[in-house]
């Protein structure tokens, strides 16, 4: 009686094997992951990110795998200048643009009234 080989051969597994792609979105809001019919599937996760916005805080992935956050306090980019316009750029963050020139201030000189920056 011939002895049977119980290991499958190379041609054999190769026959077996799916060619399945990578799988990942480059969302770091998602799972990326292979379902068993080559299909990518990527699931939402509930993990902090980066909304690439200055003008947020607290970022976080989503239901929907989008990374936002809250918007900062109005106060957050507040400087004691009355000479400069204060607000958030979302690349560059706080900025502090110069007023008009003839916006009201006060130097602390009451002999320099009236002031303006």
């Amino acid at each position: 009686m011939e002895e049977v080989d119980a290991q499958p051969t190379v041609d054999a597994l190769a026959a077996l094997e799916i060619p399945c792609g990578p799988c990942t979105d480059q969302n770091p809001c998602t799972h990326d992951h292979l379902r068993p019919d080559c299909t990518c599937a990527h699931d939402p996760l509930p993990l902090a990110c980066n909304d690439d916005n200055a003008c947020t805080t607290a970022d976080f992935c989503g239901p929907d795998a989008t990374c936002a956050g809250l918007p900062l306090p109005a106060t957050a980019c507040l400087d004691p200048n009355p000479c400069t316009l204060d607000a958030c750029d979302p690349k560059a963050g706080c900025i502090h643009p110069p007023a008009d020139p003839t916006t009201p201030c006060d130097d602390g000189n009451p002999c320099t009234a009236p002031d303006a920056c």
